[in-house]
C-alpha cells in the first residue's frame, strides 16, 4: 500500500493539487482554515469555520508530512492545534451553560 501512496501520479496530485489548495484556504489573519470556497476555489473569508473540518485539514497535513517528510507540512499540521483545542472547550462550555 505504501508503494501505491508514493507512486508518481499520487505524489504529483498531492504536491501539485491538494497541498496548494489547502495552503490557499489558510486564514493567515485569524488562524485555522476557511470553511468554504466558491466554484473557482476562492475562499469565503466570512464563512464559519467548523471544528471537524479544521481537524480533518490538520490530519491531512500530518498524513502528508508522514509521506513526504517536508518540514513545512509538519508546521502546518502543528499550526493551530492549540487554537482548535481552545475553540472545542469554548463550545463545550457554551453547551453546558445552555
Amino acid at each position: 500500500m505504501i508503494s501505491a501512496l508514493t507512486s508518481g501520479s499520487f505524489r504529483k496530485h498531492l504536491t501539485e493539487d491538494l497541498i496548494p489548495f489547502w495552503n490557499k484556504m489558510t486564514d493567515m489573519e485569524r488562524g485555522g482554515f476557511y470553511g468554504y470556497a466558491d466554484e473557482c476555489g476562492i475562499p469565503d473569508k466570512n464563512s464559519p469555520k467548523g471544528c471537524i473540518l479544521n481537524s480533518r485539514i490538520l490530519w491531512f497535513y500530518s498524513a502528508s508530512y508522514n509521506l513526504l517528510k517536508e518540514p513545512e507540512l509538519l508546521e502546518k499540521a502543528k499550526g493551530d492545534r492549540k487554537k482548535l483545542t481552545l475553540r472545542r472547550w469554548v463550545l463545550v462550555l457554551a453547551l453546558l451553560a445552555a
